[in-house]
């Protein structure tokens, strides 16, 4: 994999800006915040790396132009099934983006372009569970900025079992990955605290600004002015669409005491270090440090069950992405891909 480039000096031609962060932790949030900005484009969940990262190398050697081609188109088609209520570049306009044939080339060609679309001069783009693929980010646009968000883990659970029906084992495990990915970060990324976005908005989103480099708007606060149609639609969203409500902080107080004293347990050093204090004392039997990481198979896929539900859309969603990844594997199997370009030899 190719080297990515920033390409010349002007407009559109700054790295993108990533805002990721455990599920539920506040960067729907920031990314709406930063997209009311006059000078930044944030695209609402592109998913692009679980999508694609693991099998970037099967669309062939990206020193040519073909494989970014291929994945480009790929990719918009994922984008345009999730019916995100934006209009999305053509295929024609992201390759006239692409400075640089590569798999990080493709991804800030489409958020250039979309933000080209919208009028803006800065990129950007918000996938929460991009935070497992940090170190990648990190190094592979390193001129980029990341806004790490954070919450509660208490209230991330609140929210995520009540919304999303997830597992709060589940949660536990993304929360302290979240976490950890943040903490061993090989380069500085700037942490918001979902709770301090709604007690201090102005100094928190100033903050913000100050490290991407760009002046704070007043504006940035009336976000959900802005919001997407389909936020208005989708319960778990629907309080993007208002303004900023201090009584999210400590939903956890619903939950019985049986469950917080769990996600104590399971989150106990990053809540530390992250100054969200205990209600309950810690567990005799101690959770080995990596316990609260690790999911069976099983939970994972009933975990995965459950978000699909019986909601049309989401199996859209999913159908899609099964359906491209089997249309590259045959692709890179008839083409002897294994051994034309293994992934060992792509970089």
């Amino acid at each position: 994999m190719t080297d990515v480039h920033d390409g010349p000096t002007g407009p559109n031609h700054e790295p993108p800006i990533f805002v990721m962060g455990c599920p539920g932790s506040g960067n729907n949030l920031v990314a709406l915040m930063l997209n009311a900005h006059s000078r930044i484009s944030v695209f609402l969940g592109t998913h692009y790396y679980p999508l694609f990262a693991r099998q970037w190398h099967r669309y062939g050697r990206f020193d040519r132009r073909r494989p970014s081609e291929r994945l480009a188109r790929d990719f918009l088609e994922t984008l345009r099934v999730r019916d995100l209520g934006v209009q999305l570049p053509s295929l024609v306009e992201v390759m006239a983006e692409l400075t640089t044939p590569s798999f990080e080339g493709v991804l800030q060609a489409v958020l250039r372009a979309h933000a080209r679309r919208s009028g803006k001069t800065r990129s950007g783009e918000r996938t929460s569970r991009h935070f497992a693929y940090l170190p990648q980010i990190l190094e592979r646009y390193p001129a980029s900025p990341v806004i790490f968000t954070m919450r509660d883990p208490r209230d991330v659970a609140y929210f995520l079992v009540g919304s999303l029906g997830r597992s709060l084992e589940g949660i536990c495990s993304d929360w302290t990955s979240a976490f950890d990915r943040c903490h061993e970060a090989s380069r500085p990324v700037h942490v918001v605290r979902f709770e301090d976005l709604l007690t201090e908005p102005e100094p928190t989103v100033a903050g913000i600004c100050s490290f991407l480099g760009e002046d704070f708007e007043p504006g940035m606060l009336d976000f959900y002015q802005h919001a997407p149609a389909h936020f208005h639609r989708i319960e778990h969203h629907r309080k993007l669409a208002s303004a900023l409500d201090p009584s999210m902080i400590g939903r956890h107080r619903g939950l019985d005491a049986a469950t917080v004293a769990y996600i104590e347990d399971a989150c106990a050093r990053g809540m530390a270090e992250m100054n969200y204090p205990r209600s309950s004392p810690p567990s005799k039997v101690a959770l080995s440090s990596g316990a609260a990481r690790r999911r069976s198979l099983w939970r994972q896929i009933t975990d995965r069950i459950r978000y699909l539900g019986t909601d049309a859309h989401r199996w859209r969603v999913a159908l899609t992405s099964w359906k491209i990844r089997l249309r590259v594997w045959a692709l890179y199997l008839l083409r002897l891909g294994f051994i034309r370009y293994p992934r060992s030899q792509a970089r």
